[in-house]
């Protein structure tokens, strides 16, 4: 039988300390409601969306499951973004807001999870604790255009929960008394099939605000290895496998729409442009980039791009620790699995976003670590635990330890967040770190001279940071030159904004019709009629063609 209880913690406890997590979580991000929206794809996903910034007005419900956002397709994470709008208009406050209590749900959600797995009580709310308060995460939760993370999340935990239960629910008759062992198991059968079905409805959910969860069926056989014990025998791998069929048939669904998806918005780079194998050696320097950020937070920024000048015998350096690594964690499988399941479940986690099919340039970022880390704080958190018992470590120099541990990343994290305040203290952060940022670089000025915030707007500092970036990048790059053409407007020079935006037009003209294209079509309308970027949120009238 799996247990299900730890008598040494009553049931108020429990909550006290899920409430503790929850409150500790909302307090650090409380600030994030006086934060602004961002103009790094919050524009694409809320103010300048007019299927979300009008609520659920028309049919904008219907078109969230019938179009693609950003290369993606997330339908609950579109409703989630109308339903603020709807609720409280097209302000930033809310959002930020909703993004917190979901972080925060998350975390609470994470901490009922492992203790029904584990029955460590302390151990799941610390890991629980690093899981909210960890500064890698910030990204995921100040980040309005990143509801899919904390919403997918959400989802996410619901599924493990229900998971568990259904396999506690199946472990039950094993352990039944002799008398009562045919009723049991009638009725646990039966609790199996609704909590499958509830693993499969919210999976189902997950998937519809983040595609990331098409990795959960293999993360699943890894909770049946450890903590649940289920994986007892070599030939207990076909039956779990065998179990797990309808909810990888729905990964495989999320996986072809994603591809589709991100296809059909030109995301995607192909084989001939980065080789199967160089995309396995960067896939390598990338897991142990996540692993400095998780242990070493310093740094963070967005976006990261790829090094000009980097040693090509790193990713092969990499690929060769990480193998070690995995072979030194795997060793030790009969006294330590937790460290097997951490480390794999970061690994598998991470998976679809590791870079074997690459979209877009950035080689990596923040918010790919939400759920992958849990894997590593799990092993980390169970390793030091059992390291102190076994030498004997004081109780009170354990707890101040991890009062100081926590305490320290909530202050990280803080200090991260006031990075997210608006574009200009975001990419100003970025610029601080990486001077050479070509992306942070033209998104400043693209905020200076767009921001739907008047009092950023800064056109004379756009159109000098604008450019420099097109002089750097030849005049051949079509996103810096649309922002040069919208910093020349917002200084008035419209002759000089139309001639950009029709030069920006050009690059793109022989390639296919995408929504950039349709977007510098319509600034040109409006800089050919001497108007630059309106300077207000969404308000029910669009700058941009409503696209199907």
């Amino acid at each position: 039988m799996i247990a299900t209880k730890d008598r040494s913690v009553t049931s108020w406890q429990v909550a006290l300390l899920c409430l503790v997590l929850m409150g500790a979580t909302l307090a650090v991000y409380g600030p994030t409601v006086k934060y602004s929206f961002i103009d790094f794809d919050d524009g694409v996903y809320v103010f300048d969306n007019p299927r979300i910034a009008t609520g659920f007005a028309s049919d904008n419900v219907a078109s969230a499951f019938k179009t693609v956002c950003a290369g993606n397709w997330h339908p609950l994470t579109m409703l989630s973004l109308m339903m603020g709008c709807q609720l409280f208009g097209v302000q930033p406050g809310p959002q930020h807001l909703i993004n917190a209590v979901l972080h925060a749900a998350d975390t609470g959600l994470l901490f009922f999870v492992l203790l029904r797995m584990t029955i460590k009580p302390w151990r799941s709310a610390i890991v629980a604790g690093l899981f909210g308060l960890h500064p890698v995460h910030v990204e995921s939760v100040a980040w309005i255009a990143e509801r899919k993370d904390v919403l997918s999340g959400f989802f996410f935990m619901l599924t493990l929960g229900s998971y568990v239960r259904f396999a506690q629910a199946r472990s039950e008759p094993a352990t039944a008394k002799a008398g009562g062992r045919e009723k049991q198991s009638v009725t646990d059968t039966c609790q199996a099939i609704l909590w499958y079905a509830l693993a499969g409805v919210f999976l189902t959910f997950g998937l519809m605000s983040k595609p990331m969860l098409v990795s959960t069926p293999f993360l699943f056989l890894l909770v049946d290895y450890w903590p649940l014990h289920r994986m007892l025998r070599t030939k207990d791998l076909g039956f779990l496998l065998l179990e797990k069929l309808p909810l990888l048939g729905l990964a495989l669904a999320s996986s072809a729409v994603t591809l589709w998806a991100q296809g059909s918005s030109g995301s995607v780079l192909s084989l001939a442009s980065l080789p199967l194998l160089q995309r396995l050696a960067n896939a390598s320097s990338a897991y142990v980039f996540y692993l400095g950020k998780l242990f070493w937070p310093q740094g963070l920024m967005i976006p990261y791009l790829p090094e000009a000048n980097a040693n090509p015998a790193w990713p092969w350096c990499c690929a060769i620790g990480l193998a070690f690594v995995t072979i030194l964690l795997l060793w030790p499988l009969r006294r330590w699995k937790y460290l097997a399941f951490g480390w794999l479940w970061f690994v598998i986690a991470l998976v679809p976003v590791i870079g074997i099919v690459q979209a877009g340039i950035q080689v990596a970022a923040d918010r790919y670590t939400y759920l992958p880390s849990i894997g590593l704080f799990i092993a980390v958190v169970w390793g030091l635990a059992d390291l102190s018992a076994m030498v004997r470590v004081p109780g009170l120099i354990i707890a101040m330890a991890l009062v100081l541990i926590l305490g320290a990343n909530a202050f990280l994290t803080s200090r991260q967040i006031a990075c997210w305040q608006n574009s200009e203290t975001l990419f100003l952060h970025t610029l601080k770190i990486d001077p050479t940022n070509m992306i942070a670089l033209n998104s400043l000025a693209w905020a200076y001279a767009t921001d739907p915030d008047p009092s950023l707007r800064k056109g004379a500092q756009a159109l000098r940071i604008a450019e420099a970036c097109a002089q750097q990048t030849e005049r051949r790059e079509p996103v810096f030159l649309m922002t040069l053409a919208a910093a020349y407007a917002e200084v008035g020079q419209f002759e000089s904004a139309t001639q950009t935006a029709r030069e920006g037009l050009r690059l793109v003209a022989n390639g296919p019709a995408t929504t950039f294209a349709n977007d510098l079509s319509a600034d040109l309308e409006l800089f050919q009629s001497g108007k630059a970027i309106p300077e207000r949120y969404y308000l029910g009238q669009a700058k941009r063609q409503i696209r199907p």
